[in-house]
């Protein structure tokens, strides 16, 4: 007898060990509030996107780069030969960025049939998040900033590029380097001399530093303001005085951030999988939740945010990121990328 209540005992443990600390599965409730209009399907993984009026961009991690007609859904261009980590661009401009193999390239757009790179490339290991922040009006000079994550500082380059022909070349020709806190840093949002950071286990960082200097390494910049979130913060945007944040084990929080050096937890919501990218437009909230899916949620009163709908990963693959654009829901997944209308 004893043996068989050590038997049951030493079951029970083992049950309590493998499901006690798992995130609880929930069931897929979807309102077919989200309507799929169109996928972009990659050979790879579509680890980030960005979409512009008439491209979707896409860096599909070791089959390279691939560009989308928006509306028709053929592909423009893509290349191969390369493992794509992050895209971006400045359409108007005919100009994209992409971060490849721990290199940048530039690459020049003006006629999309003969998309080709320019200025060369150059190496740099740990590139987190390049953005493109302004590209001057004569087009001949542009800046981008990106956090680079084994030595802890969100650079922000200046660079000309000068015509030869069809091809330009680069140089950059200002920079501020600012050293930040900690190394976990997944996310950041840069607004004039503050920068909003996502820092895992940290939650939000609010710091600041002195935007009137050029041309320093290793500027310090100073936390105002922090929020420890209960999960860990991968991704962060901000909009007017609210910080959305992907908490992964979490779900999201909506934090207030109209005092920067108080930023308070308001609400936030639990998803299935680990919530690891967040965007928001108008009233809409969205979060990639890696094996959870797509997530959508009314945030029109920001203290009690509502679960709209869901597209389970069953049916659209594992989800790194999600992107508004005009109102339209795009999701970079396993499967490729997903364009979603959004029908309340």
């Amino acid at each position: 007898m004893r043996r068989l209540t050590i038997f049951w005992f030493l079951i029970t443990v083992l049950f309590l060990l493998i499901f006690g600390c798992a995130k609880p599965v929930k069931p897929v409730l979807q309102k077919n509030i989200l309507k799929t209009e169109k996928i972009y399907p990659t050979t790879g993984y579509a680890r980030d996107v960005f979409v512009s009026e008439h491209f979707v961009y896409v860096a599909q991690d070791q089959a390279g780069l691939i560009l989308f007609n928006k509306s028709e859904g053929n592909i423009i261009w893509q290349k191969t030969n390369t493992i794509g980590d992050y895209i971006t661009a400045s359409e108007s401009d005919s100009f994209m960025v992409a971060y490849e193999d721990n290199d940048f390239y530039f690459y020049n757009m003006t006629n999309p049939d003969s998309i080709h790179s320019f200025g060369g490339n150059y190496h740099e290991v740990g590139v987190l998040h390049p953005k493109i922040i302004e590209v001057n009006a004569t087009r001949d000079t542009f800046k981008m900033s990106y956090y680079k994550s084994n030595n802890k500082q969100l650079k922000i380059y200046e660079y000309d590029y000068n015509a030869g022909g069809d091809y330009w070349t680069t140089n950059y020709i200002n920079y501020i380097l600012i050293n930040f806190p900690t190394q976990n840093i997944k996310s950041y949002v840069l607004r004039d001399s503050t920068v909003f950071l996502a820092a895992s286990q940290l939650g939000l960082l609010i710091v600041q530093y002195d935007a009137s200097y050029e041309g320093v390494s290793g500027l310090e910049a100073d936390v105002i303001g922090s929020e420890d979130t209960s999960g860990e913060a991968l991704d962060v945007k901000i909009v007017d005085n609210y910080a959305y944040v992907a908490d992964k084990q979490e779900g999201f929080k909506i934090i207030d951030i109209s005092d920067v050096n108080n930023p308070t937890t308001i609400s936030g919501l639990d998803t299935e999988g680990y919530a690891q990218s967040i965007d928001v437009t108008d009233d809409y909230l969205a979060v990639a939740s890696g094996g959870g899916g797509v997530y959508i949620f009314d945030i029109s009163d920001k203290n009690n945010p509502e679960f709209l709908d869901r597209k389970d990963d069953k049916e659209i693959g594992y989800t790194y990121k999600v992107l508004f654009h005009n109102g339209i829901l795009f999701a970079a997944t396993r499967n490729g990328v997903y364009r979603f209308s959004i029908n309340p």
